[in-house]
């Protein structure tokens, strides 16, 4: 398969933009999970934490889909909706200095900022079972013992589900083992973005 793409970054979070208006292109994509398995893997693929793809949308300027780089589907990432825009702009696909992009957290609307994107995503959602998080009211220093170890969950959405967790010192935390432990934990039904700070 010819896929053409676009490799981009947003503050080191990296993805691959696919432009799905072409209807060849987007016959192409049949099982888009696993291609981005394959195209986000670091060693055998392009290498990128997400798959962003790009369709018309009947609803707004453009639609966008992000696929994580384990096949599965999430609602919205702020600095891949940065580098969304940037491509539709620096590719002249639009003239307007503020888009309508639909999400699958909503219409998410980036700005033209001179040479940067901006966005606003919108108010934080603190009410743990809407971020999801399976727990009633504001999650803040939630005490979650996970593999041995304890940790203080702070819970936020901003269009998809964070666990942000402030540790004296990150490098003293192995985010290779907790990350994933947390992020698939049962606390969190949607699974979660999970930052140590």
């Amino acid at each position: 398969m010819n896929l053409q793409f676009t490799k981009m970054h947003g503050l080191g979070n990296d993805f691959v933009l696919i432009d799905c208006r072409d209807k060849a292109v987007n016959d192409q994509l049949t099982a888009v999970s696993d291609l981005s398995k394959r195209l986000c893997h670091r060693r055998f693929g392009i290498g990128a934490d997400q798959v962003l793809l790009l369709y018309p949308s009947k609803i707004a300027d453009f639609k966008m889909l992000i696929y994580n780089a384990d096949g599965s589907e999430v609602e919205m990432c702020g600095n891949g909706i940065r580098c969304f825009a940037k491509y539709i702009w620096d590719r002249g696909l639009s003239g307007k200095d503020l888009l309508s992009v639909e999400t699958a957290a909503g219409i998410i609307k980036p700005e033209r900022a001179g040479q940067m994107v901006k966005v606003d995503m919108g108010e934080p959602v603190l009410e743990g079972r809407l971020i999801p998080v399976n727990i009633d009211g504001m999650v803040k220093d939630f005490p979650l013992k996970i593999a041995g170890r304890e940790f203080k969950i702070t819970a936020i959405s901003m269009g998809n589900p964070h666990a942000v967790i402030f540790v004296e010192d990150v490098d003293s935390v192995d985010v290779s083992v907790y990350g994933p432990l947390i992020e698939n934990h049962v606390l969190f039904p949607k699974r979660t973005n999970v930052e140590f700070i």
